[in-house]
């Protein structure tokens, strides 16, 4: 195992109270064996089927990161299940091993106070999932949402003003949620609040035969060039699960942003439990720290230094 410091930059917790609990919002079930059943019975395996009590708690995480010397993590979620109170609890029990990130609802002034609530129980990570399916994009949540609406800059003006950083899971290119002029502008507009991009703005294997798909990445992984965003690089090797472990063409694609945006702006991130269905933790490091595309400075950069700086 390396001795190089790291920092988890995205993972996730599953508390076991949620098995057998149903999102109307989303018309989900979480069942036993890591999976989430919708209402037309269709089944997503979001987690492997054999986690113990098909949960996985923060004293779960911590055990998990303490088999690989991981430093620190940041705890993300979705609306899906949002869980404000549990990752408050999370960051308490363990002060200075974990961040947490809060979910909010954007609509009207309420949810201006409710930042502040949150902020004010330990979370200091706003995130914001786009997709249709299980993000705020979803017929039943918020489908016009825009980064750049009145609502959004009173959003971001309060994120600045309490010191959170805002993360964006802004879903598969092409989709509603992958709004690169209207973040652009705001980006723009709050230069002292930090934005992390998450997943390295989804690339796909195959990506740059399809050139307007590739053009549109290249877009999205352009607002790293502003000193104040940088891009998580969580879930690639399940983008690239056709390859399995090590996952060379996602290498391949961190390398080629790294080459136009710097060392200094990847995060590195697990994504587990999910991504525990396409390797292990072991692995989904490895795959970036065994990879001989990236120097060791390059890779001290990916594991710690831009995370702490994004987050910590």
């Amino acid at each position: 195992m390396s001795t190089r410091a790291k920092i988890d930059a995205h993972v996730h917790i599953v508390p076991a109270h949620l098995l057998g609990k149903t999102d109307r919002r989303f018309n989900v079930t979480i069942e036993p064996h890591g999976i989430k059943r919708f209402a037309d019975g269709s089944v997503y395996q979001f987690m492997p089927d054999d986690l113990p009590g098909s949960c996985y708690p923060v004293d779960s995480l911590i055990r998990s990161m303490d088999g690989m010397g991981i430093e620190k993590a940041v705890i993300m979620q979705s609306p899906c299940f949002s869980l404000n109170e549990e990752v408050s609890q999370a960051v308490q029990k363990y002060p200075g091993r974990l961040r947490g990130s809060m979910i909010i609802e954007p609509y009207g002034e309420k949810c201006l106070k409710d930042i502040e609530d949150c902020h004010g129980r330990g979370l200091t990570v706003m995130k914001f999932e786009m997709s249709t399916g299980l993000g705020y994009t979803h017929p039943n949540m918020f489908p016009d949402l825009r980064f750049d609406s009145l609502l959004f800059e009173r959003i971001w003006a309060k994120a600045e003003e309490l010191g959170i950083t805002v993360t964006i899971d802004p879903s598969t290119i092409g989709s509603k949620g992958y709004q690169v002029e209207r973040l652009d502008r705001m980006i723009q507009k709050f230069p002292d609040l930090r934005w992390v991009v998450c997943h390295l703005g989804f690339p796909f294997r195959g990506m740059r035969n399809n050139a307007e798909k590739y053009l549109r990445w290249k877009n999205m992984t352009a607002l790293a060039d502003h000193k104040n965003v940088w891009f998580d690089i969580s879930a690639l090797p399940v983008l690239f699960s056709q390859e399995c472990y090590p996952f060379a063409s996602a290498m391949e694609i961190l390398g080629e942003f790294i080459e136009a945006h710097g060392a200094d702006k990847p995060v590195w991130g697990s994504d587990i439990p999910g991504a525990l269905c396409y390797g292990t933790y072991v692995q989904l490091a490895d795959a970036f720290e065994g990879c001989p595309l990236f120097t060791g400075e390059q890779k001290d950069r990916i594991f710690h230094q831009n995370a702490h700086q994004a987050y910590f």
